[in-house]
């Protein structure tokens, strides 16, 4: 993965972005291959740290009303 970041042609076309993130530096994103004059590509932000969401996830798979098992 490493290599795509530092390819050429891709780095010329500004294929890449840093995505912001609330606790780590700027994470660098791929970005769309498809440019659009009147739908440009939306981007957002970073994805959660490992582990943000699993006390979520846990409480839902374990809630009947979520179709989990009590």
């Amino acid at each position: 993965m490493g290599e795509v970041f530092t390819d050429p042609l891709l780095t010329g076309r500004d294929f890449f972005w840093d995505a912001p993130h609330p606790t780590l530096p700027a994470v660098r994103q791929l970005g769309s291959p498809m440019r659009f004059s009147r739908t440009p590509a939306r981007r957002g932000t970073a994805g959660p740290p490992l582990g943000a969401a699993t006390d979520d996830v846990l409480a839902e798979l374990s809630d009947p009303a979520h179709g989990g098992h009590a």
